[in-house]
């Protein structure tokens, strides 16, 4: 894969895991990647997956690669071995036990971001939480994800390989397993990708709901409804969303002004886009912008589940 050496599992070793510092990455934000060895009956949970250095929430996918465990989500317990794998959905308890005899080793990802959870959607797994797949594809891709994180490479480059393998993962996790009885309207997913690319390309002037409204021919409820159902957010929290994305974007680089970003991303006033960006990221744009520039990673607070 592009010179990139695949990951061989290695029994002498138990554990490894990836944790990414943070990512500003709504679309497709990985939260940890990795793999597993366990001992006889090692136990996890129950327990909520959150992120340990802020508690966020996070979905999970494990694969099981050779040995036995049971897995046990609310009065659901079931029985896996190598090649089945899990969908633990984000909020959700779970219990999972290696066997005494044959104790399983796993590889996972968590992971959130709109993307990821669109794609997640477009499966199965939402409605059955577990499967199985024979041919070692899915596995091969997260084994090859966290070689890709072991890499002392530049945090950009790092980012696009990490991210192009969890594309690749999910692109997988859609033929393999696709959703065959989708129960929205085709046409209204088509739609919401219209919706999105409109506000996209308005997100520089004064767009708003009712303009979207209007140039797609809803009412103002069923676009909040059709966001709802398929992004999980209303449609003005999507923008901005996107704009802040942007606007961290620009932070990082470009030589334009606090001012210039702020009109760039949409907005007239800079002391709003201030007040915007430090509730919602948590630092203000200038600080955002000062730990980029010394190669600091970013810390944010009441972003939400898809940042």
């Amino acid at each position: 894969m592009d010179g990139i050496p695949p990951y061989n599992y290695n029994t002498s070793n138990s554990f490894h895991a990836y944790w990414p510092n943070s990512s500003d990455n709504f679309e497709m934000n990985i939260v940890e990647c990795g793999y597993e060895h366990c001992e006889p009956l090692h136990i996890c949970g129950p327990v909520i997956k959150t992120r340990p250095h802020d508690g966020r929430k996070y979905h999970l996918i494990k694969i099981i690669t050779a040995g036995r465990g049971r897995v046990i989500f609310d009065d659901r317990e079931r029985t896996l071995s190598g090649g089945d794998g899990f969908y633990v959905p984000l909020g959700r308890e779970i219990t999972y036990i290696s066997d005494e005899v044959d104790p399983w080793s796993y590889t996972w990802l968590g992971f959130v971001g709109i993307k990821a959870e669109t794609f997640i959607a477009e499966t199965t797994l939402p409605d059955d939480l577990f499967f199985h797949c024979d041919d070692g594809k899915l596995a091969e891709v997260l084994s090859d994800m966290y070689s890709i994180s072991q890499f002392e490479i530049p945090k950009s480059r790092l980012e696009c390989l990490m991210i192009s393998r969890a594309y690749e993962f999910f692109s997988e996790l859609i033929r393999l397993f696709p959703k065959q009885d989708n129960p929205h309207n085709d046409d209204d997913s088509e739609y919401v990708k219209r919706m999105v690319a409109l506000l996209q390309k308005n997100c520089l002037s004064s767009y708003s709901i009712a303009d979207l409204s209007r140039d797609i021919g809803f009412s103002r409820s069923y676009v909040y409804k059709l966001f709802d159902r398929y992004l999980k957010m209303p449609p003005a929290e999507y923008l901005k969303k996107y704009r802040l994305s942007r606007a961290c974007e620009l932070l990082r680089n470009s030589e334009l002004s606090i001012e210039q970003i702020a009109f760039s991303c949409g907005y007239c006033d800079r002391y709003y886009f201030t007040r915007v960006f430090t509730a919602e990221i948590g630092i203000p744009p200038a600080e955002f912008r000062a730990n980029a520039e010394r190669g600091l990673s970013f810390e944010f607070n009441k972003i939400g589940t898809y940042w």
